[in-house]
């Protein structure tokens, strides 16, 4: 049995953002004897911006270009993908209870040792140039070239309307005084990871791929998306606010 998952293409079909208009009298008519009934959609006119990558979607997301329909989109794709039915039957048919726990019960003070035995015990090495993401600044300020070698596991997500909201999720986003998403790309695989489920549970829709402690993290590239975004920390019962700047970092992980 191998122990590389294939390379999931959640953007295949591209992501695809139109200029679009109601259809006409005759072009519902012909919608209608075809569909038999009158639930015509919109024309399209004219491309405006598309996604083909996780960088492309992680700056459309961080821009507010796009959000739930991105999402909705990812989800098909998963959902038709022969690849990603290949990551979950290379998995636990049940997720192991540690593993769950993490999940549901994250902390940052919690012992993550049993969590890294259960990743290398069942789990598998993603393959070469596989896309990912993250949302949260781990790089701060570092220049570009900088390494990390991770000390805990790393949480990442199929999906960056996912990791844009965990990015904001707790006041991360305040405390970090950045919205940062960042595009991880699979680069010499060393560091195996659990693929959770996508489906019948409460936690499916964050698509979360999860690196066992030891990943490797080069930081390849940084963008400025320019302007500013309003996020909010609650402290008791006071709300917090201020605006932050928003970054897509490029980085390579093994």
């Amino acid at each position: 049995m191998s122990i590389y998952l294939p390379i999931v293409e959640q953007f295949s079909p591209r992501f695809e953002i139109w200029e679009q208009r109601d259809p006409t009298h005759d072009e519902l008519m012909d919608f209608y004897h075809k569909n038999k009934h009158f639930s015509s959609p919109k024309v399209n006119i004219k491309l405006i911006q598309y996604a083909e990558n996780m960088h492309d979607a992680a700056r459309l997301i961080i821009a507010g270009s796009a959000s739930n329909d991105l999402g909705n989109h990812i989800d098909n794709n998963l959902t038709n993908s022969n690849e990603y039915k290949k990551w979950r039957e290379l998995m636990p048919s049940r997720t192991p209870k540690t593993l769950a726990f993490y999940q549901k019960s994250y902390s940052r003070d919690m012992n993550f040792d049993d969590v890294d035995e259960e990743i290398i015990s069942c789990g598998k090495l993603l393959t070469q140039k596989q896309q990912l993401v993250h949302g949260g600044n781990i790089f701060n300020n570092e220049p570009i070239g900088t390494i990390l070698k991770m000390k805990r596991p790393l949480s990442t997500s199929l999906c960056p309307v996912v990791a844009q909201s965990n990015a904001l999720w707790g006041g991360k986003a305040y405390e970090e005084n950045a919205l940062t998403l960042i595009v991880l790309n699979v680069i010499n695989p060393q560091t195996k990871v659990f693929v959770f489920r996508h489906s019948g549970t409460n936690l499916g829709h964050e698509k979360e791929v999860l690196f066992a402690s030891g990943a490797t993290l080069t930081l390849r590239g940084r963008t400025e998306m320019g302007g500013y975004i309003n996020v909010s920390k609650f402290s008791g019962t006071m709300c917090h606010k201020k605006a932050v700047p928003r970054y897509v970092l490029k980085v390579d992980i093994s």
